[in-house]
């Protein structure tokens, strides 16, 4: 156990071995990799419009939002309130919407933007 509490972690509150570890930033905070600004691509499926949203999201690689974004459509648009989106948060807090399914159709707000 000493092993552990000499390598802390940034984000950590004390020096034990996960007892009383603090919570890791959001990726927000943390910079991209080798200080790029990295985009945070998120697949965000809410059960009605406005509603609470569940998220999965994957920094500066938009491959696994992407399919998660897919498999929600199929597993979850059944109902005609369900909207599910796939998003690109940049660093300087814009939020560009590539995807949008609602009411049983897609809109692609991106052009060229492969599925």
């Amino acid at each position: 156990m000493a092993g552990c509490a000499a390598r802390p972690r940034p984000w950590t509150r004390t020096r034990s071995c996960g007892v009383g570890r603090g919570v890791r930033p959001a990726r927000r905070d943390r910079p991209g990799r080798r200080g790029r600004a990295a985009t945070l691509y998120r697949a965000i499926l809410q059960f009605e419009k406005d509603g609470p949203a569940v998220t999965g999201e994957r920094e500066g690689n938009d491959a696994v939002a992407r399919s998660t974004y897919k498999a929600w459509i199929g597993l979850y648009t059944h109902g005609p309130a369900v909207v599910v989106q796939f998003v690109a948060d940049e660093d300087d807090g814009v939020r560009r919407i590539l995807r949008k399914w609602e009411i049983h159709r897609e809109t692609v707000t991106e052009p060229g933007d492969p599925l």
